[in-house]
């Protein structure tokens, strides 16, 4: 999940329109900000979600424009993705849940980088499978059809 719009929001509130002066570590800036304002990354045409940057623009009492951007980190790392989700699932003592999540984590980096296939352990396909394997067990038990098979 992204943060995109809260991280703008708590931004845009920090910047109070006409507010003078600001402080930051002891120093007071004569600056004010005007027209603050936030907008979505919209298709310009059709309207729709590009993405779930947000833009907030602004402009200071010396007639500069401002534009502050707040987008995800495309770039986090496979190793920073599966440190959360092992900090996560610890916390949460969900050993299972862990190691499926830590299989897509990998799979969904794999589809940029292939050679992150070689990370998933055959331990934890193990654990995927045994997970699949249960989840049809328990629609077949419950009577639903499944399709397929893993």
């Amino acid at each position: 999940m992204e943060y995109c719009d809260l991280l703008a929001s708590l931004i845009q509130k920090q910047i109070k329109d006409g507010q003078t002066p600001y402080e930051l570590e002891g120093n007071a800036y004569g600056v004010a900000f005007f027209g603050v304002k936030s907008k979505l990354d919209l298709h310009p045409e059709h309207g729709y979600l590009l993405s779930t940057n947000k833009f907030i623009t602004c402009r200071d009492n010396k007639g500069n424009s401002y534009r502050i951007t707040v987008e995800a980190n495309p770039v986090a790392s496979l190793d920073d993705k599966l440190a959360e989700s092992n900090s996560r699932h610890s916390r949460n003592g969900d050993p299972v849940g862990h190691c499926v999540e830590s299989v897509a984590t990998k799979l969904s980096f794999a589809l940029q980088d292939p050679t992150v296939l070689a990370e998933i352990t055959d331990a934890e396909l193990e654990v995927l499978v045994a997970e699949v394997k249960a989840a049809q067990e328990a629609k077949e038990t419950r009577g639903e059809v499944i399709n397929g098979s893993f």
